[in-house]
């Protein structure tokens, strides 16, 4: 899975251009998140075509970085994400961006765009689960 973190001017209808980019090429956006400070935003997309993504984004002039991501469960509670975040901190791993992709039953799926996806593999051990599960 690819996590597409786009560089957004913070102005009324740019996260709308963007939306409108991707969905005119029929592709899914399967999470979204973003914000911003000053004149800058960002957002990270993960979406059901990471090969058709690409294309309208540079198509359409966006200014992005795409990130390898892996796929974690963690428990649904207080200081779950704190407890990853510093896992992959102390063994060195970056982390470029995290997406809610669905919660439910007390768990969260989390997509977790990385510097490297091996060795935060091992970091996460048997929270990560393979893509399309």
């Amino acid at each position: 899975m690819t996590i597409f973190t786009i560089r957004l001017e913070d102005q009324p209808g740019t996260l709308a251009v963007l939306a409108e980019s991707i969905s005119r090429r029929g592709i899914d956006i399967r999470a979204v998140g973003g914000g911003g400070i000053g004149a800058s935003g960002i957002v990270s997309v993960a979406t059901d075509n990471d090969v058709i993504t690409r294309e309208a984004l540079r198509a359409d002039g966006f200014e992005f970085i795409e990130s390898e991501a892996i796929l974690a469960d963690v428990e649904d509670k207080p200081g779950s994400l704190a407890k990853t975040t510093r896992a992959l901190a102390d063994a060195g791993v970056n982390i470029r961006a995290v997406l809610v992709m669905r919660s439910s039953g007390g768990m969260a799926r989390l997509a977790i765009a990385v510097g490297d996806p091996a060795k935060a593999k091992l970091v996460l051990g048997s929270s990560v689960v393979a893509a399309g599960t």
